[in-house]
């Protein structure tokens, strides 16, 4: 419904059978509802009650009467803004491509300031935020994968690894491109996720380094398998990896270890990771103060002997590729243990 007449023209059934004591099916408007002031909102006019839509479409920007929207959507649509507007004003709309420029609002409260409703966290802005999630969207165009891309890797799918990492790497897609979400287990199967550093990979597999008296610590030596992905948002490509985890060598642990910049030679120490803190943040820092006087800048640091690393001896990887309609590639190297040969194959997106 789209109307800019202050009042409503025969004739008026129509209208009078969309009011909203008539139940009527949903009504999406355009910029302003028909019969709504274009500042004070809805209004009867007669016997004919104020529309009610369950969506509208605010053009270029919301209308003062978008306040009184209490519809589920509200769109602002940035397709409609001529390019010679765009230039003038330097307006900065959202990066959506062809029809779909435009950008879902959150709804407007007519029982809280407008200050109100985007300040202090609460429910409100829980649900408002969480609607957002659902209208995230993105096209996945970067690239595809064939079997072919892949097959040099089928004795060895390391190398493939190694190679998407170099690009990653080279083309600097983000400031960590070796942050990865590593998970594990407990004894009950519950899982436990969080971001660490790869620091190293080889023939063997994947190497990071941590306290092993760490929640993850204790999990992957109980459990023995570990699995971890990483996601290169700029090229549209994913890694996961799945296999066994064992501990480093002593001699590996400590050579890395004393590479590592003094301060973080003495946090390994001072932290006693995934432990409660019943004092604050202070008692760390006063560890940390007790462990600088004791080893100055420039004295060795011995390394501790519940800190060091881990190696995930891979069984499967997989390399993902984004395509559009969520018709993503997947392709998979598997092998029942790490002593087997890789076969490769190619699973459903």
């Amino acid at each position: 419904m789209f109307a800019w007449n202050t009042e409503f023209l025969p004739p008026h059934g129509p209208l009078q059978a969309l009011a909203p004591s008539n139940a009527p099916p949903p009504i999406v408007s355009v910029d302003a509802p028909s019969g709504w002031g274009i500042e004070e909102g809805p209004r009867k006019m007669g016997d004919i009650e104020p529309l009610a839509p369950d969506m509208l479409v605010s053009l270029t920007a919301p209308k003062q009467c978008a306040w009184h929207f209490k519809g589920r959507y509200h769109y602002l649509g940035g397709r409609f803004v001529p390019p010679a507007i765009k230039d003038k004003y330097k307006l900065q709309l959202p990066p959506f491509p062809g029809t779909s420029q435009h950008v879902r609002l959150p709804p407007f409260r007519t029982d809280k300031p407008a200050e109100a409703q985007s300040a202090p966290p609460g429910q409100d802005t829980v649900e408002v935020l969480g609607s957002k999630a659902a209208e995230m969207r993105v096209n996945y165009t970067r690239g595809g994968l064939l079997e072919s891309d892949m097959a040099q890797f089928q004795d060895d799918p390391m190398r493939g690894w190694a190679e998407w990492f170099r690009v990653a790497t080279e083309l600097k897609v983000c400031e960590e491109p070796n942050a990865i979400s590593l998970a594990s287990a407990d004894a009950q199967g519950r899982p436990s996720v969080r971001v660490v550093l790869l620091k190293g990979f080889d023939s063997r597999g994947f190497v990071f380094y941590t306290n092993y008296n760490s929640r993850k610590g204790k999990e992957l030596l109980q459990n023995g398998h570990a699995a971890f992905s990483v996601y290169w948002e700029p090229l549209q490509q994913q890694v996961r990896v799945e296999g066994t985890v064992e501990k480093l060598s002593e001699e590996e642990s400590s050579e890395y270890f004393h590479s590592r910049p003094h301060g973080s030679q003495l946090g390994a120490w001072v932290s006693h990771q995934s432990e409660v803190m019943h004092n604050g943040r202070e008692e760390l820092e006063a560890r940390q103060k007790e462990l600088e006087a004791k080893y100055p800048e420039g004295s060795s640091v011995p390394k501790p002997p519940h800190w060091g690393g881990f190696l995930v001896r891979p069984t499967a990887i997989e390399f993902w590729q984004g395509r559009p309609s969520r018709l993503h590639d997947r392709i998979r190297f598997i092998r029942p243990d790490t002593n087997s040969t890789w076969k490769m194959e190619r699973q459903q997106p």
